[in-house]
């Protein structure tokens, strides 16, 4: 990657229904299994990570919100976690796991802010969008493209707020990865 080059970053939002994915180059998407459980679902979403990770400098994953609803979806979520690292592991792309509240700040300046908050300071980062494409209804891609964002910004070594930086500081970045501060 040339210093001019933008960093080739995918933010993943990993979810049973609806996993976000964006890359630092501004596109979202949604990966929506329907109908399907169990080992045939988790096998769809690692399909399209695969897809969607192959070539890029680094894949940005939102780690686990303890707020959970039932084991047996709990136990599901923690397995796909761990198999998309497997996945993109094997691809040699560098993997980051970033807790929701250390996004949150990265994304909006507040650990605690609402899905419409995301998606309205994505909204804002990415102008040359349809404006409010994902306030109010794409929460999954807001994220998403956040956490590539935020990976894209440590890569650059950009120019941050101060809540970005204590943001990024917080984040245990592979080692491959060490960009000079």
């Amino acid at each position: 990657m040339t210093s001019s080059e933008t960093p080739r970053v995918i933010g993943l939002d990993l979810s049973l229904t609806s996993s976000g994915v964006a890359s630092s180059l501004g596109w979202t998407d949604t990966i929506r299994p329907k109908k399907i459980r169990g080992l045939e679902r988790l096998r769809m979403i690692l399909d399209s990570v695969r897809a969607y990770t192959s070539g890029y400098d680094l894949v940005v994953i939102e780690g686990p919100s303890f707020g959970h609803s039932g084991f047996r979806q709990h136990e599901e979520l923690v397995a796909l976690r761990w198999m998309v690292r497997d996945v993109v592991d094997r691809q040699q792309v560098p993997v980051v796991v970033v807790p929701p509240a250390t996004l949150k700040l990265y994304a909006t300046g507040r650990g605690n802010a609402k899905k419409n908050d995301m998606a309205q300071a994505m909204d804002k980062a990415y102008p040359g969008r349809t404006p409010g494409f994902l306030a109010g209804r794409r929460f999954d891609e807001a994220d998403a493209l956040a956490l590539a964002d935020m990976g894209a910004a440590y890569l650059a070594n950009a120019s941050l707020t101060a809540a970005q930086q204590r943001a990024i500081a917080t984040v245990q970045w592979p080692e491959l990865l060490e960009v000079s501060r």
